[in-house]
């Protein structure tokens, strides 16, 4: 099957409507607290292209990690006017399938439940989609962190999309295959490295 090689200007068509996926969050933040759950993916179409956001579940993580750089009284007042929660920061895990012609492109793969028991749900997700995991042509992974890379095996240790072909950018490869990385980075990032 013949790679898809979009032109800059569908490429940049493509990346004008991304800014659609922040609406819902953009909306919520004028209308009161959000309810719970997350719909297990929903569709819609740019012109020829569908494209289908897909949950892998959810993450809960400290907002000790949010806003680093900034006052933390800052970052409190920031969540709470976003009815986010000053403590603990519930993040959806979503990814984004591309069908355009014969090509069924992945964005990231989710972190499987090696992170939290509440995700590792984008190959059930795939399935309420109605989209067969072995259909999907291409896999496209933005950056190697553990929550957009480490569902990429089952629990079996098995590719969950054997027939895709895998696409990354040299830089981050390079970056993430460097011998003895693990004992070079600070140590917090050390359980996100591999030696093996």
């Amino acid at each position: 099957m013949p790679i898809p090689k979009p032109t800059r200007r569908e490429l940049v068509r493509l990346a004008a409507a991304m800014p659609a996926l922040a609406l819902p969050a953009v909306l919520r933040a004028g209308s009161g607290e959000p309810g719970a759950g997350n719909p297990s993916h929903f569709t819609f179409r740019q012109g020829e292209v569908r494209l289908t956001v897909i949950s892998d579940g959810a993450l809960t993580l400290p907002v000790s990690a949010l806003g680093v750089n900034a006052d933390p009284q800052e970052v409190r007042a920031f969540l709470a006017g976003y009815f986010l929660s000053p403590e603990v920061n519930y993040a959806h895990t979503n990814h984004l399938l591309i069908e355009t012609g014969a090509a069924k492109v992945l964005v990231d793969v989710g972190s499987g439940n090696r992170i939290q028991d509440s995700a590792g749900r984008l190959s059930a997700n795939l399935a309420a989609a109605g989209v067969d995991a072995e259909s999907i042509t291409h896999v496209v992974i933005t950056h190697a962190h553990p929550d957009h890379v480490w569902g990429i095996r089952d629990d079996f240790d098995e590719a969950i999309l054997p027939g895709a072909a895998y696409f990354i950018g040299g830089a981050e490869r390079a970056f993430w295959m460097q011998d003895g990385l693990a004992a070079r980075v600070p140590p917090e990032m050390q359980q996100d490295v591999s030696d093996t």
